[in-house]
């Protein structure tokens, strides 16, 4: 899971909240102003309703409170594993053989902060079989490029805060992780950027 440090600056209604990390390029948690049952209850809908509105995911069973862990989805397989791989995934080239299959899970933890604030971060575990010439195949974890985790909090945030929801983000750096505009107490929505990033459904 992300683990981080949350720096948060206030302007007017709108919370900045960043959650530094070292571990790849899933997007910074979501520090939301509303209560944690509403947002947990939100979120299983997104996970399992299909899309545009949802990810189509079945959940696994419970992990802890707090804590939604989809079962693993097949994404891809045969001649387009390569490309869609590369849609979810830093993608290595490979000199010994072929990408042949692609699945994924999420897992989302949703966390109480205070009683009306609420802290929202996701995971996206992303495997491809891959097959050498000799033969021989084996799944290989790979990190994520943020899409799958991207388009669960912005589904998410539509969700809770209508269709003017987005992240606001430049990608830096490949370590960088930027900080997310969240709607304040009053439940705005700032004018924000659209993410260069299309989600991959």
């Amino acid at each position: 899971m992300n683990t981080g440090v949350c720096c948060t600056v206030v302007l007017g209604s709108v919370l900045l909240a960043g959650f530094s990390s070292n571990e790849g390029t899933a997007p910074d948690a979501l520090k939301l102003f509303l209560e944690f049952r509403t947002v947990l209850q939100t979120a299983e809908g997104v996970l399992r309703d299909p899309a545009p509105g949802g990810m189509a995911l079945p959940l696994s069973g419970a992990v802890r409170p707090g804590v939604l862990l989809t079962d693993l989805y097949d994404y891809a397989s045969g001649t387009l594993a390569k490309n869609h791989l590369g849609k979810i995934a830093v993608r290595p080239d490979l000199s010994d053989g072929t990408w042949e299959k692609v699945r994924y899970k999420l897992q989302v933890t949703v966390e109480p902060l205070e009683k009306r604030e609420t802290r929202v971060a996701v995971d996206a575990v992303i495997e491809a079989l891959k097959r050498s010439f000799t033969g021989k195949e084996e799944w290989v974890t790979l990190v994520s490029n943020g899409n799958l985790e991207e388009t669960f909090l912005v589904r998410l945030g539509r969700r809770l805060f209508g269709p003017q929801f987005s992240l606001e983000g430049k990608k830096k750096g490949f370590w960088e992780r930027d900080p997310r505009y969240v709607p304040g107490s009053e439940g705005r929505i700032p004018t924000l950027p659209t993410p260069d990033t299309k989600p991959p459904f």
